[in-house]
């Protein structure tokens, strides 16, 4: 454990296609005499800290996407650098919590880094296709004020867009 680390008892984990991929990429590696943990997504609760942490307590909840460059969340233990760790809000369960990290970062990073959207009413639009394409629709109509465009191939998943973003901002196609 790093000095900034908290040490996190794993609640839960979750499995998406980041994971995958790494497993590929690993397995066709020849050397293996390294142990290797899978997992970015993780819930857990913070069971020791390092010297150099802030913002933590033993005992909280807490959620993040984990470092490739360091084991995965599938253990029962993990340390994790603090930085990159935020406490899981208790209005959302385990199971909800643990699918959001990478997604949700993913989908902050091309709305706000990538594509530089702004966050006030600027009159503008957005297509949204497959994907993080939920999260991307949250977030966008919560802190945006796009013009929001949604693909669905399923009469389900335009229901639910309808149902979750503003009719003035949403237009659906199937």
């Amino acid at each position: 454990m790093q000095a900034s680390d908290l040490l996190v008892e794993i609640e839960a984990i979750s499995v998406n296609p980041a994971d995958a991929k790494r497993r590929i990429r690993t397995a066709a590696e020849q050397d293996h005499s390294e142990p290797f943990t899978l997992g970015y997504d993780a819930v857990g609760i913070v069971c020791d800290l390092g010297a150099e942490f802030s913002g933590f307590s033993k005992g909280d909840r807490v959620w993040y996407a984990g470092d490739v460059n360091r084991p995965g969340s599938h253990a029962a233990l993990q340390a994790v650098d603090h930085r990159i760790a935020a406490l899981a809000p208790s209005s959302v369960s385990l199971q909800a919590a643990v699918s959001l990290p990478l997604v949700s970062l993913t989908a902050w990073e091309m709305l706000f880094d990538l594509l530089q959207v702004p966050t006030n009413e600027t009159p503008s639009s957005l297509l949204v296709v497959g994907g993080v394409g939920s999260i991307t629709l949250q977030l966008a109509c919560k802190l945006t004020g796009l013009h929001l465009i949604a693909t669905a191939s399923r009469l389900e998943t335009a229901e639910w867009c309808r149902k979750w973003v503003p009719i003035r901002r949403l237009n659906t196609t199937i």
